[in-house]
């Protein structure tokens, strides 16, 4: 019998795949989301621009206002007790949302549009809720934090980080940019594990990943004609004097890069005509005629 030939596993390098743009989504030191994409027709000029920080600040504030929207949900659900009976089978005709809605009215009541129902709700044990609906956890501020990375070929160029303990500890550890698995219909679905809920907290929330590309991209494009375009400086008034300072977005010093260009340029004029001066006189060890009789004549 012949032995089989055990194959090596091929091993596929993905550096080869990766585009020049990515950003990532830190909590404290673990990624929890990562997306490479391109940026057709990339203007660099966008990189040390005032809309590229707008823009980059907006999908920030997206990310944190998702996070709030989930966090007010769930903890809207998990600290309300749960309605079992007592639905209305016409709410379009309900003006009296409050009698229909309030865990506080119980048992048979009448709506103000005749209709009777029965209100019946589940009430949590709190001392033998399950700890994975509870957050009990003694955090100080910022010991959770959440942190937005934005590069370029993998150089940093924008980061934001903000507390992450001001969200529960279920929404912390269920972040999902792409609002993926959120149910289709919310009518009927049940919430009596702590994953429906989970997944109840996306229903109707956009996919964050497609937008925060689409925002750079649509920023970090085209102007090529348009001088303009891009706002790379802010002036301000100098104290009392009135004069203007103005400040570049970029750490790029040109003054800076300029002057010591200009500076090594001199010096190499002057080092140059030191050499060619050298060879031209190299039989009077590199001075000139006129240097040699002074030296002879008065040393």
């Amino acid at each position: 019998m012949v032995k089989e030939e055990k194959k090596e596993p091929i091993i596929i390098n993905n550096d080869a795949y990766k585009e020049r743009f990515q950003f990532l989504l830190w909590i404290n030191d673990n990624i929890i989301c990562q997306r490479y994409f391109r940026v057709n027709g990339y203007n660099s000029d966008s990189l040390v621009s005032e809309e590229l920080c707008d823009t980059l600040e907006e999908c920030v504030g997206m990310i944190k206002n998702d996070l709030w929207y989930k966090s007010f949900l769930y903890q809207s659900i998990i600290n309300q007790p749960m309605k079992l009976n007592g639905f209305a089978k016409n709410i379009e005709t309900v003006n009296d949302l409050c009698t229909l809605c309030s865990s506080r009215i119980e048992g048979l009541v009448e709506l103000d549009n005749g209709e009777v129902i029965d209100k019946e709700y589940f009430q949590y044990d709190e001392e033998n809720l399950d700890d994975a609906y509870s957050d009990n956890e003694r955090l100080e501020p910022y010991d959770i934090t959440f942190r937005f990375v934005f590069k370029v070929d993998d150089k940093t160029v924008y980061e934001r980080i903000w507390d992450g303990t001001v969200y529960p500890k279920q929404v912390r550890n269920s972040v999902d940019l792409s609002n993926s698995d959120a149910p289709k219909d919310v009518s009927s679905y049940s919430m009596f594990s702590l994953d429906s809920v989970i997944r109840y907290l996306k229903y109707g929330r956009v996919d964050l990943l497609y937008h925060i590309i689409k925002k750079i991209c649509e920023t970090m494009s085209g102007g090529f004609n348009n001088p303009d375009a891009y706002t790379k400086s802010v002036t301000y008034k100098n104290g009392e004097n009135g004069e203007d300072k103005t400040y570049a977005f970029s750490t790029y010093n040109k003054a800076f890069v300029y002057g010591y260009q200009k500076w090594m340029k001199e010096k190499t004029a002057k080092y140059m005509a030191e050499l060619s001066r050298a060879e031209k006189y190299k039989e009077y060890g590199g001075l000139t005629p006129g240097e040699w009789n002074y030296i002879e004549k008065y040393l």
